[in-house]
Order: C-alpha cells, then structure tokens, then sequence
C-alpha cells in the first residue's frame, strides 16, 4: 500500500513536471506570440479543467485583444497566473460557475476570472505557494495582481500587465 502511494506520488509530480516544461515550450514558440493562439490554449485549459469539475464557464475577450502581441515572458506568466485561476477554482471553490474575460486600455492587458463559489479569507492566505506565485508573476511583468474572496460568494481575480 505504501508503494502504490509512493508510485502514484511520483506519477503525479512527473506528470506536473512534463506540463510545466510543456508549458514553457510552447511559451517560447514564436507561433505563439499573438493573443489569438494564447487565448485558443486558455479557453482549451479551461474547458478541460472546469468541465470536468461541472462548473459552467464563459470565455469572452474584446475585440481588439487578439491584436496583441506578447513577449515570451509576459505570454509565460499570463499563462501560469491563468492555469493556477482556474485550477483553484476547479478544486477549491465549489463553484457552479465561472467567468473569464479579457479586457485592455491603451497600455494594458486586463484578465478578469470570477467564480460564485465558497470564497476564501484572503487574510489569511492559503498553505500553497499559487496565490503568492500569481502575484509575483504579475509584479515581475510590471503589473498587478488583485485577489478579492467573499465567503459563501466567490472570488475575483483581476490581473492587469503591460502589452507596448
């Protein structure tokens, strides 16, 4: 019984591990720098992930968003501060539903995901490192990374980066 625990640990860190480099590859991808492809892999992430939690979504971006272009960096980051969103929506919240929706003014990119799940004390933090990583990732890219949670309510992400 300790073995299958063991096996199915490592399983499970090397199936993390070959996303991860999956991830980075294709955000190194130069086919991959205009928002229409990286909002194709979103939208795919998402459907996969909250499908499979029963968790209706909508996926909705402006117009002029797939005119952007990204840098690898900065299309790396949105990704990962996405994945680990909707992730925490998918195992956390509880949630029924979930909106995703991608804004931008003259000089940033604006992500927005909200869910109308349990919500969380953001005071308080959580064990994980995802909330601290999406902040950092946000910073890094010379944005911002704003969590709001209301308990019995859901919670908000919105997340603005510079495109220029």
């Amino acid at each position: 019984e300790k073995l299958k625990q063991q096996l199915g640990k490592i399983n499970s860190n090397t199936r993390h591990t070959m996303e991860s480099i999956s991830d980075i590859v294709w955000s190194m991808h130069p086919d991959n720098e205009h928002m229409p492809r990286v909002l194709s892999r979103m939208n795919e992430f998402a459907a996969t992930t909250l499908e499979a939690a029963g968790i209706d979504y909508s996926f909705s971006f402006e117009d002029s968003i797939p005119k952007i272009v990204l840098s690898p960096q900065k299309r790396r980051d949105l990704y990962l501060i996405f994945k680990e969103g909707i992730n925490n929506i998918a195992k956390y919240s509880n949630a029924t539903k979930a909106s995703i929706r991608f804004d931008k003014t003259k000089e940033m990119l604006m992500m927005h995901i909200e869910d109308n799940g349990c919500g969380f004390d953001v005071s308080k933090g959580s064990a994980g490192n995802g909330l601290r990583n999406m902040q950092q990732r946000a910073i890094r890219n010379a944005g911002t990374c704003r969590i709001d949670s209301i308990l019995a309510k859901g919670t908000t992400i919105d997340i603005s980066i510079p495109y220029a």
